[in-house]
């Protein structure tokens, strides 16, 4: 008899057909979907910021002008600058038709006596200036401030950093704490710029410092650009940067040329992605194509922002295997081993808002080669005696087809054995020269990774390694242990290539933020291997679930 779903309604689940091998653009994969799960659970400092700026947003408040310009205007409509804190200097409200200060009786004819008048501002101006500090903390600076990295994990990144670069120690950590600082800083970007938006990256080449595209529509919200870096601590280690093309541009052109590159993708002979430090979609090329081929691919070299590069290799084909990791006792986290007839790693904790459900998020491929090649979607994780115990057979995962996408999660059965005690917003960090071991590493955040940017994986051969981000929106094709080819899009790339069999699906993170889910390694010689990774926020996205933060 076929298990029942989870859901409330009780309904039962239905499995649907993956995408057919060789082939881009069938159905997606899709495993089951179930109701609702368990209510989100919202970090102190969330609702701190949060109701912080529902007060800025209200009221008196509402109509606060976006220009500090015009506040202090106001203000000396009585006589009395007060000028802002330079770290504070960052609207409250996007609203300003009508004076603030007239709004809330600053000018009222009744407090024109100086004495009166000029403690009365004063206390308003503090006070405004305190809101529009909590308020700012909203954008994540607030979190940045208190939230410290692990001491072990970092010397890692350092590590890394410092032999990759090869600058001394001191060096790396300095680079490296500016992009800690930035942690969080490009959705208050996208947030100021929507469609403007033209991406971020680390320069190397100028001592790590973090570099913002701006396109000409972008400059002309210079100035607010500016509060937010001030926000964040980073106004001496940011440059601006003029470019052309805005991120959607790069993606909406990596998509127009997927038509003309399509034989070439699907049979790993080339891949793409685009590159926000170049501002161009980059593609990658075996040497040896058709006549055919290379026609297109020397059209392609001239349209602006395309990058062709043509590489000594075979194939760019990528791997995907099973195995396992080093394995925990209960509370269940991400970067431990799950087990159904092969093995995978379980990335972060998930839920579905609203709803008394987890599940615990990993690659979506492993869930669709255990129903094809494996016995089945009953998954098992073993505690520190070697039992193995059931999570559940409820999954939900989608892999390639249009979509592209690899991610997946495993239903945790409220009976099981890792129900009690209920699982944290953690990842395990494994013990190297570098780190110690941390069975408990928080995860109080998600973010959109950036190009030369460290984040860190945990795996089972590997351990837990760092590496910097190469590339965005990457098309990628690896190949099943079925022996068939598969098409995954828009994924990140790391400059790694030590992940080994039974790491997919393990945690990619970094000043305890989750990005990615790592997917899968491209091996074509020494100077040409990375390793790939779904992101996290896409996943949330297209499973309609969340990551489990800690408080």
């Amino acid at each position: 008899m076929r298990p029942r779903s989870p859901s409330t309604s009780g309904r039962s689940t239905r499995r649907t057909n993956g995408p057919a091998p060789l082939v881009f653009g069938k159905t997606p994969l899709a495993g089951v979907f179930f109701g609702p799960k368990e209510a989100h659970r919202v970090q102190w400092r969330g609702r701190l910021a949060s109701a912080a700026c529902s007060v800025c947003r209200s009221g008196a408040l509402s109509s606060m002008p976006r220009d500090w310009s015009r506040y202090r205007e106001s203000i000396a409509m009585s006589k009395q600058r007060i000028a802002p804190r330079p770290d504070r200097a960052v609207p409250v409200s996007r609203s300003g038709a009508q004076s603030w200060s007239t709004r809330i009786g600053l000018v009222d004819d009744s407090m024109r006596a100086e004495s009166i008048g000029t403690w009365y501002r004063a206390a308003m101006s503090w006070i405004l200036v305190s809101l529009a500090g909590l308020c700012l903390g909203s954008i994540g600076s607030a979190a940045n401030a208190v939230e410290r990295e692990d001491d072990g994990l970092q010397a890692l990144a350092i590590r890394y950093y410092a032999d990759k670069y090869r600058i001394d120690p001191e060096r790396a950590r300095a680079r490296l704490e500016i992009q800690d600082r930035a942690a969080g800083i490009d959705d208050a970007l996208i947030a100021e710029l929507g469609d403007d938006y033209a991406g971020i990256w680390y320069d190397p080449n100028k001592a790590g410092r973090l570099q913002i595209g701006l396109t000409r529509a972008g400059s002309a919200r210079l100035a607010a650009l500016q509060r937010v870096v001030d926000a964040f601590g980073l106004t001496a280690d940011t440059d601006w940067v003029s470019v052309n093309r805005t991120e959607r541009d790069l993606t909406e052109l990596r998509d127009a040329l997927r038509p003309d590159l399509q034989d070439l993708l699907s049979t790993a002979r080339a891949n793409m992605g685009y590159d926000t430090r170049r501002n161009s979609v980059v593609v990658r090329a075996v040497t040896r194509v058709t006549p055919t081929e290379e026609a297109t691919l020397r059209s392609l070299a001239g349209i602006p922002g395309v990058i062709v590069q043509r590489v000594p290799v075979d194939t760019f084909a990528a791997t995907y295997q099973g195995c396992w990791i080093t394995a925990c006792n209960p509370p269940l986290r991400g970067g431990r081993g799950v087990i159904a007839d092969g093995f995978c790693t379980g990335a972060f904790i998930a839920y579905t808002p609203n709803s008394p459900h987890q599940w615990l998020l990993t690659a979506g491929h492993c869930m669709y080669f255990e129903a094809i090649v494996g016995d089945g979607y009953a998954w098992h994780a073993r505690n520190e005696a070697m039992k193995t115990h059931l999570i559940s057979a409820y999954v939900n995962y989608t892999f390639a087809g249009p979509n592209g996408r690899d991610a997946g999660i495993i239903w945790l059965q409220p009976s099981s054995y890792w129900a009690t005690p209920a699982p944290i917003a953690a990842v395990v960090v494994k013990i190297s020269d570098d780190t110690t071991y941390n069975p408990s590493y928080e995860i109080r955040q998600t973010s959109f990774s950036a190009i030369g940017q460290i984040l860190c994986r945990t795996g089972r051969m590997t351990g837990t390694d760092c590496a910097e981000v190469s590339l965005l929106g990457a098309d990628e094709t690896a190949k099943g242990p079925n022996g068939l080819y598969y098409g995954v899009r828009n994924m990140g790339e790391v400059d790694a290539c030590g992940a080994q069999g039974g790491d997919s699906g393990g945690p990619l993170y970094k000043k305890h933020r989750a990005y990615g889910i790592y997917s899968g390694r491209v091996n074509a010689g020494p100077a040409f291997c990375w390793e790939f990774y779904q992101g996290v926020r896409d996943a949330e996205k297209a499973l309609g679930v969340k990551v489990l933060l800690a408080p």
